[in-house]
């Protein structure tokens, strides 16, 4: 083997030696920057799995007020001034209990002059029967004087047609004091509905003391009257939020005046039509109304009692927990 021969293979063999210490050094800085994104990956990599598999609760909080689970409206089924009114606003009432009383004087005055027209067509008749009974005994009497040939046809006649005079008159008296009895009907419950009643028992939600003698036109409304046994909440949410959660969600109820006892409630309606309400001075925001019951109806509140509402949802992942005012 000559010179030449071996200095080529001597420094191939140098240069495999220097390259191995480089290899380790390029390995050693890649485990070096390998470990600490691991150990960031990884918890990352676990936590999107649970995310996945578990439905995780973004609650939609906010305000709510207390409405009664049934409201009716009391509306004046006549016309008439209201003289008293026996009840005040936030008063209990019970179901047929007199609210407040109207008086229609043209009706009392209607009242009393169908009343004297009765008497009179009634006076009328007594003497129109007693008459007619009188000429129908005359006509039988005059048929046999007739029959035996002693009075000639023509005063059978007369007697005959003043008898049927007779008889159509008594059936107009007759037919004129049915309409004045159906009038006196009308008229007497028309004044049967002066006396403003409750239709359930509940609580007078209207100012109708503030009514007293002023005129009410038939139609009117007179007031509202709430069912407090069973009371409901009322929760505005923003618009973007409503998708968040559905009927039969689950909420944390905590009344402003009882925060010390949360109560459990459900979703029970989302009403179709949003509403604009006045967030802050010059600022709105569309709202749609959600109807919260509470499980437990024990609590002593009143309709328009603030209650903090939070609806438990899973149906959104990725969002920090959302207010819905």
């Amino acid at each position: 083997m000559n010179k030449n021969t071996i200095i080529p293979e001597l420094k191939r063999e140098i240069d495999q030696e220097e390259k191995i210490p480089n290899i380790i050094i390029q390995d050693r800085e890649k485990n070096s920057l390998w470990k600490p994104l691991r150990l960031f990956l990884i918890p990352l990599a676990i936590c999107l799995f649970f995310v996945a598999i578990i439905k995780i609760d973004f609650p939609v909080s906010g305000i709510s007020q207390v409405v009664p689970s049934q409201l009716l409206t009391v509306e004046a089924l006549e016309s008439g001034i209201m003289e008293n009114v026996f009840f005040a606003s936030g008063e209990k009432v019970e179901h047929n209990e007199v609210i407040a009383m109207l008086h229609n004087y043209d009706l009392m005055r209607e009242l009393q002059e169908t009343k004297l027209q009765i008497d009179m067509v009634r006076k009328k008749l007594l003497q129109l029967d007693r008459k007619r009974n009188y000429l129908r005994l005359t006509v039988d009497n005059h048929t046999e004087l007739y029959n035996n040939e002693i009075i000639a046809r023509s005063e059978l006649e007369k007697i005959k047609l003043e008898y049927a005079h007779e008889l159509q008159e008594y059936d107009i008296y007759k037919d004129e004091m049915e309409t004045l009895r159906n009038k006196t009907n009308y008229l007497q419950e028309a004044l049967g509905h002066m006396n403003i009643l409750a239709p359930i028992s509940g609580i007078l939600l209207t100012k109708i003391e503030n009514k007293q003698g002023t005129f009410v036109k038939r139609g009117d409304i007179i007031c509202q009257i709430g069912n407090m046994n069973d009371f409901l909440l009322e929760l505005p949410i923003n618009e973007k939020f409503i998708d968040n959660f559905s009927v039969g969600e689950k909420a944390t109820i905590r009344f402003s005046a009882y925060a010390h006892k949360p109560v459990n409630g459900t979703v029970i309606k989302i009403q179709h039509t949003a509403w604009e309400k006045l967030k802050k001075v010059l600022v709105k925001e569309n709202v749609i109304t959600v109807i919260i019951k509470p499980d437990d109806m024990s609590l002593p509140v009143k309709p328009g009692m603030s209650a903090h509402v939070k609806i438990h949802s899973g149906h959104v992942r990725f969002r920090w927990m959302q207010s819905a005012t």
